[in-house]
């Protein structure tokens, strides 16, 4: 197992940004869209980790990394198969 104290470090590096667009262009794009769930210790059935609405200071920093947050209720664009009617 990792060591999940640890935090995340954001790496400026120009060089590295160049080194990973030729490898992108090499490779060609993906684009891939996924879910993010916060769960707590305890929980244990998918009803109890889809009903959280907020994770902890770490997993919304964690969020905030990953890219733009959306409100899936009424969202018009791909949804990826989920729900987009319900609250909850």
């Amino acid at each position: 197992m990792g060591d999940y104290n640890r935090s995340l470090k954001e790496i400026v590096n120009a060089e590295l940004q160049r080194e990973l667009v030729v490898l992108e262009d090499q490779e060609g794009g993906v684009n891939c869209k996924f879910g993010v769930i916060y769960a707590l210790k305890t929980q244990h059935s998918d009803m109890q980790m889809f009903s959280n609405e907020h994770g902890d200071e770490n997993f919304e920093r964690f969020i905030k990394l990953l890219g733009q947050r959306i409100e899936l209720q009424n969202w018009g664009s791909y949804r990826g198969g989920l729900d987009t009617f319900c609250t909850s």
